[in-house]
């Protein structure tokens, strides 16, 4: 993919090229390991029409948290009911609209929200996202969202005592969670969520196990593979004893390492001890993540032949931060022209302009 790229003419950079190939070679492979009935794609993680309708065509559904993230699935013809509106914690207005539009499966972890989605989708399904251990995860997300798992019944009775329907349960274990033993609690608290629901006479038809699948920087397929030998005999227990569905929602699993940016060295310049090398994109163009301490390879297109040098690689903008890498080891001739890759950039890169279909502020300038 990126040497046929790069053999074109003049190639223009930065671009960030994606591999239908792989994104599917992640589908399959999810499907294989774990005995899901449906996988929902969280829109957040890649918004590219072009990576959505290759998702359609597989027959994949989606995830989103707001109505700009909607107005994208609907302009793709993508069917409202194949979309769950999965913030715990959402906007009204955004509610209200993917309600009108036909959107009727709403994620809850408060009683506030259920009022809200009793207000503007009166009789429409909802999932409670359970707090669970993100133990192990490299973005914990526990702390933001999720209904304690003593409160659950409860939660669904009021659901119920507003009409509205009682769909499943989901959890999250947190981003890049590589820790077996948190997914194997999470699985099991779930289930105990289940269990005290029936007890209470609340029948609910899915568990959606969420995100967080090891995908960056790391074996993804490998770490599934054992994420699923230590989940899949509670999931089967929930399928053949409840009859209920299994969903997840991988979204750094399918996508991550489908996508890489190729990036132009502009300039390479020695300042004290260290060599700097300056590309033609910068952190801020959709790798804020650094910033929050993630790390990405910074890589030649071919095999690096010694000697090896170490680097600082940035970005072209006047900002201290713009780095991609303190300590990247790459060719002793390194110059100029030269290019570079930064993987895995199938993940959150694209859709960080509108990041979760939130876009940045109007600006008004005002004379007082």
């Amino acid at each position: 993919m990126v040497q046929s790229f790069l053999q074109e003419g003049h190639p223009h950079t930065p671009v960030l090229l994606f591999s239908e190939q792989r994104l599917l070679e992640n589908v399959r492979a999810f499907f294989t390991q774990l005995p899901v009935h449906q996988l929902y794609f969280p829109v957040k993680v890649n918004n590219h029409p072009g990576v959505l309708t290759v998702l359609k065509q597989a027959g994949l559904s989606f995830e989103i948290a707001s109505f700009g993230e909607l107005e994208l699935l609907l302009a793709l013809h993508i069917p409202a009911s194949s979309i769950f509106f999965g913030n715990p914690i959402g906007v009204e207005e955004h509610i209200a609209r993917a309600a009108q539009a036909g959107v009727r499966v709403f994620a809850v972890d408060t009683e506030s929200e259920l009022a809200k989605v009793e207000r503007h989708a009166p009789g429409a399904e909802i999932y409670l996202r359970l707090d669970v251990s993100n133990r192990g995860a490299q973005w914990d997300l526990s702390e933001k969202f999720g209904c304690p798992l003593s409160e659950a019944v409860h939660m669904f009775q009021q659901a119920q005592e507003l009409h509205l329907q009682s769909a499943g349960v989901s959890f999250h274990v947190g981003w890049n969670n590589m820790d077996l033993a948190t997914w194997e609690r999470a699985v099991q608290d779930a289930l105990h969520v289940i269990e005290e629901c029936r007890r209470a006479g609340v029948s609910l038809r899915f568990l959606n196990i969420g995100g967080g699948f090891p995908a960056h920087m790391v074996d993804s397929h490998a770490f599934l593979g054992e994420i699923a030998r230590t989940i899949n005999p509670v999931l089967m227990h929930v399928r053949s004893t409840y009859g209920m569905e299994i969903y997840a929602e991988p979204g750094s699993f399918l996508a991550a390492d489908a996508g890489v940016v190729v990036t132009r060295v502009i300039d390479v310049v020695r300042r004290a001890r260290r060599t700097w090398v300056y590309v033609d994109t910068g952190i801020n163009q959709g790798f804020q993540w650094i910033m929050g301490g993630l790390e990405y390879a910074v890589i030649s297109p071919t095999e690096e032949q010694p000697p090896l040098a170490e680097y600082v690689v940035s970005g072209p903008t006047c900002d201290s931060h713009d780095v991609f890498s303190p300590q990247a080891h790459l060719s002793q001739a390194l110059k100029a022209g030269d290019f570079l890759l930064i993987y895995p950039a199938g993940a959150y890169i694209a859709s960080a302009k509108t990041y979760n279909g939130f876009d940045y502020p109007e600006t008004r300038v005002i004379s007082l």
